[in-house]
């Protein structure tokens, strides 16, 4: 198999190989043979450094691409938050959002990327390794108003948890009030909040909504003074512990060991954390990413594991170490001042 330059881009045009080296001739017979691959437009990729890239990777790789061909664009919506390391959707599409502000007299029509006309003012703008991306805040909205509710929200939780309030969103909100997906951006605002440490939890607290009260997220949880553990959500009024377990808190995708015996243990901790709660007079829900759209069973599981005897578990909020009473953490805003 013939071998290219290894310092060309992961999507390339023929402009980038020539300056590589790689002549026309050549390119074309890696095309015929296969070693090469239209991934775009006039823009390709090596075949087997494309099949081993993940989505994320493809995805920036296509970016950054179309900004060199659509002129005066900026990466927004999925793209930007990819680009600002924000939470993924469950499904990353190749399709690069860009985005073109109003008073930009022209700009290339796209055939292969999404490219958005809209007010996009230079406060809204920065850039990440040289890449023109929207801000978090802005980041943030467009996403609320595009993606899925989930997917969306836990865009939203991580973008407070990085320090932009609510406030900053609903700005931005108001200013984008007649535009497609506003009433979502509104309602997600709502119920941001930056404790929330996972997709998982995030995408918990959408599905639930409507369904059951907004519980708060990661609360430590004591018995006579002893550390029990921290849930990742707690309804207090029912006196019922959330368990957001994703397969990769158990399978070692976040340190710790894949193994079996080190995933044979985190499961045993987990089961012994829940067994001192329900102790304490807690309940306890587990559950995974298939709960996830299903917010009326969930809901309901929740609701049947509140004990019936007294409790005598307190708490205090993970993030600032506060008794629960005393947490002004992440206030969510009265949906009215969205």
């Amino acid at each position: 198999m013939t071998q290219i330059a290894t310092d060309l881009p992961l999507v390339f045009t023929r402009g980038d190989a020539a300056r590589h080296d790689l002549r026309r001739s050549r390119l074309e017979r890696m095309l015929a043979r296969g070693e090469v691959r239209s991934v775009a437009p006039e823009h390709y990729a090596e075949s087997v450094r494309w099949h081993l890239a993940d989505r994320t990777e493809r995805h920036l790789a296509l970016v950054s691409a179309a900004q060199s061909r659509y002129t005066r664009t900026v990466a927004s919506h999925v793209s930007a938050a990819l680009l600002w390391s924000l939470p993924s959707p469950r499904v990353i599409q190749d399709l690069p959002d860009l985005t073109v502000d109003l008073e930009v007299r022209r700009s290339d029509d796209s055939d292969w990327a999404r490219v958005r006309r809209c007010a996009l003012p230079g406060r809204y703008v920065t850039k990440i390794d040289g890449v023109e991306v929207t801000t978090l805040a802005r980041t943030a909205v467009d996403c609320l108003r595009s993606l899925p509710f989930p997917d969306a929200l836990a865009v939203a939780d991580a973008v407070v948890g990085r320090g932009v309030t609510p406030g900053e969103l609903a700005g931005i909100r108001r200013e984008q009030s007649r535009w497609p997906g506003v009433r979502a951006a509104r309602l997600g605002i709502g119920l941001a909040d930056g404790r929330r440490e996972s997709w998982l939890e995030s995408a918990s607290a959408a599905t639930l909504h409507g369904w059951l009260e907004q519980g708060t997220p990661q609360v430590e949880v004591y018995d006579h003074g002893e550390l029990l553990g921290r849930a990742d959500v707690l309804w207090r009024g029912l006196g019922v512990v959330g368990e957001a377990d994703g397969r990769g808190k158990f399978l070692g995708d976040f340190g710790g060991g894949a193994d079996e015996r080190a995933v044979a243990e985190r499961l045993i901790r987990a089961e012994e954390r829940a067994g001192r709660m329900r102790e304490a007079g807690l309940g306890v829900v587990r559950w995974g990413i298939g709960a996830v759209g299903r917010g009326q069973v969930l809901a309901a599981r929740i609701r049947a594991a509140a004990p019936t005897g007294a409790c005598r578990a307190t708490f205090r909020c993970a993030a600032c170490r506060s008794e629960l009473d005393d947490c002004s953490c992440t206030p969510r805003l009265r949906l009215s001042g969205c």
